[in-house]
Protein backbone atom coordinates (compact mmCIF):
# COMPACT_ATOMS: atom_id res chain seq x y z
CA UNK A 1 0.00 0.00 0.00
CA UNK A 2 1.13 3.71 -0.05
CA UNK A 3 3.83 4.76 1.90
CA UNK A 4 2.22 7.45 3.28
CA UNK A 5 -1.08 5.12 4.50
CA UNK A 6 1.03 2.90 6.07
CA UNK A 7 3.10 5.66 8.36
CA UNK A 8 -0.34 7.23 9.45
CA UNK A 9 -1.70 3.39 10.39
CA UNK A 10 1.80 3.03 12.08
CA UNK A 11 1.60 6.32 14.04
CA UNK A 12 -2.02 5.25 14.49
CA UNK A 13 -1.05 2.21 16.43
CA UNK A 14 1.68 3.77 18.34
CA UNK A 15 -0.89 6.24 19.96
CA UNK A 16 -4.36 3.96 19.89
CA UNK A 17 -6.06 6.00 22.53
CA UNK A 18 -5.33 9.01 20.60
CA UNK A 19 -8.96 10.21 18.65
CA UNK A 20 -6.72 12.99 16.37
CA UNK A 21 -4.60 10.33 15.27
CA UNK A 22 -7.54 8.42 14.14
CA UNK A 23 -8.99 11.55 12.72
CA UNK A 24 -5.83 12.30 10.84
CA UNK A 25 -5.62 8.63 9.25
CA UNK A 26 -8.79 9.11 7.88
CA UNK A 27 -8.16 12.07 6.21
CA UNK A 28 -5.11 10.26 4.65
CA UNK A 29 -7.55 7.56 3.64
CA UNK A 30 -10.06 9.91 2.00
CA UNK A 31 -7.24 11.79 0.01
CA UNK A 32 -5.98 8.70 -1.15
CA UNK A 33 -10.09 6.97 -1.74
CA UNK A 34 -8.52 3.62 0.45
CA UNK A 35 -11.75 3.29 2.83
CA UNK A 36 -11.53 -0.42 2.02
CA UNK A 37 -7.70 -0.82 3.08
CA UNK A 38 -8.71 1.18 6.32
CA UNK A 39 -11.64 -1.37 7.50
CA UNK A 40 -9.22 -3.84 7.30
CA UNK A 41 -6.62 -2.83 9.13
CA UNK A 42 -9.59 -1.79 11.93
CA UNK A 43 -10.96 -5.22 11.35
CA UNK A 44 -7.90 -6.95 12.28
CA UNK A 45 -8.13 -5.79 15.52
CA UNK A 46 -11.53 -7.68 16.89
CA UNK A 47 -13.78 -6.32 19.01
CA UNK A 48 -11.96 -2.86 20.29
CA UNK A 49 -14.36 -0.48 20.87
CA UNK A 50 -12.17 1.79 19.13
CA UNK A 51 -12.07 0.35 16.18
CA UNK A 52 -15.57 -0.53 15.80
CA UNK A 53 -16.55 3.15 16.23
CA UNK A 54 -13.73 4.00 13.76
CA UNK A 55 -15.16 1.83 11.40
CA UNK A 56 -18.18 3.31 11.49
CA UNK A 57 -16.73 6.27 10.70
CA UNK A 58 -14.89 4.74 7.81
CA UNK A 59 -18.13 3.23 6.60
CA UNK A 60 -20.22 6.69 6.84
CA UNK A 61 -17.41 8.62 4.94
CA UNK A 62 -17.06 6.16 2.49
CA UNK A 63 -20.93 6.49 1.55
CA UNK A 64 -20.83 10.12 1.66
CA UNK A 65 -17.81 10.17 -0.70
CA UNK A 66 -19.56 7.91 -3.17
CA UNK A 67 -22.47 10.28 -2.80
CA UNK A 68 -20.43 13.53 -3.47
CA UNK A 69 -18.41 11.72 -6.44
CA UNK A 70 -21.71 10.04 -8.13
CA UNK A 71 -22.47 10.90 -11.78
CA UNK A 72 -25.81 11.98 -13.04
CA UNK A 73 -27.30 9.84 -15.45
CA UNK A 74 -28.50 11.45 -18.81
CA UNK A 75 -32.35 12.26 -17.93
CA UNK A 76 -34.69 10.37 -20.51
CA UNK A 77 -35.58 12.39 -23.61
CA UNK A 78 -39.35 13.96 -23.40
CA UNK A 79 -40.34 12.12 -26.69
CA UNK A 80 -38.99 8.36 -27.42
CA UNK A 81 -38.72 7.34 -30.91
CA UNK A 82 -38.35 10.89 -31.87
CA UNK A 83 -35.48 10.49 -34.82
CA UNK A 84 -38.02 7.55 -36.32
CA UNK A 85 -41.37 9.28 -35.91
CA UNK A 86 -39.60 11.91 -38.01
CA UNK A 87 -38.65 9.50 -40.60
CA UNK A 88 -42.15 8.30 -40.50
CA UNK A 89 -43.93 11.55 -41.34
CA UNK A 90 -41.29 12.34 -43.80
CA UNK A 91 -41.87 9.16 -45.42
CA UNK A 92 -45.78 9.43 -45.14
CA UNK A 93 -45.68 13.12 -46.73
CA UNK A 94 -43.12 12.00 -50.15
CA UNK A 95 -46.01 9.19 -50.29
CA UNK A 96 -49.09 11.64 -50.40
CA UNK A 97 -47.05 13.74 -52.69
CA UNK A 98 -46.15 10.97 -54.97
CA UNK A 99 -49.51 9.90 -55.11
CA UNK A 100 -51.25 13.37 -56.24
CA UNK A 101 -48.05 13.71 -58.58
CA UNK A 102 -49.74 10.56 -59.76
CA UNK A 103 -53.23 11.21 -59.90
CA UNK A 104 -52.42 14.56 -62.20
CA UNK A 105 -49.80 12.79 -63.96
CA UNK A 106 -52.50 10.61 -65.92
CA UNK A 107 -54.17 11.73 -69.04
CA UNK A 108 -57.73 12.98 -69.08
CA UNK A 109 -60.62 10.58 -69.59
CA UNK A 110 -62.75 12.09 -72.23
CA UNK A 111 -66.31 10.80 -71.51
CA UNK A 112 -67.88 10.06 -74.77
CA UNK A 113 -71.53 11.24 -75.02
CA UNK A 114 -74.14 7.94 -76.18
CA UNK A 115 -75.14 8.56 -79.91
Amino acid sequence: MNAALEAAWQDVTQHWDEAPRHDALLGVVAHYSAYAWLAQQYRQRGDDPIAQRQLERIRKAAIATMFATQTHKRQAEKMPFKGSLLVLLLVGILTGVGLIYLHFRQSPVTQTTPP
